[in-house]
């Protein structure tokens, strides 16, 4: 596992959610590629929230923290991309109520993108995604993670 840090989660979500926009609208559109893109960007704004939540500036960090189960379900195995999973841990809903977005954890989007078994339905391209659902993926995206990643900058 990479000891990844705050930072660098930051950046990995704010690179997807702008090449993401640019596969949904730009002259030669990719819709799947787009919404898995969303949910990597979404899972590192989750991972960078995590980090700033518990104090910890790298995911070693983290470790000592956690208790070793606790720590296994963020960056081992399935769980780790679950983003309700994820989401729960992160205390996000708390988080959104705090700043008056928590209607976001009631939309569509959220609910379609921490489907199971995303991400890897549309990593290896096994479900279908329209161009109106991956353009309001990509947008629900945008937003959410631009407003987890405000919270330390």
């Amino acid at each position: 596992m990479l000891n990844v840090n705050c930072d660098q989660f930051r950046h990995s979500a704010q690179t997807k959610t702008t090449a993401a926009g640019a596969l949904v609208s730009g002259n030669q559109t990719h819709f799947v590629p787009a919404v898995y893109l969303c949910h990597v960007a979404l899972e590192c704004a989750l991972k960078h929230r995590i980090l700033t939540k518990n104090n910890a500036k790298h995911i070693e960090d983290l470790s000592h923290r956690l208790n070793p189960e606790d720590f296994d379900k963020l960056f081992n195995g399935s769980t780790g991309h679950d983003l309700h999973h994820l989401a729960e841990t992160a205390a996000l809903r708390r988080y959104l109520v705090a700043r008056g977005h928590h209607s976001l954890l009631e939309r569509g989007e959220w609910r379609k993108m921490g489907q199971r078994p995303r991400p890897f339905s549309v990593r290896y391209g096994v479900e279908a995604v329209t161009a109106g659902n991956a353009k309001s993926q990509v947008q629900f995206s945008i937003e959410l993670t631009k407003l987890m990643l405000q919270e330390a900058t």
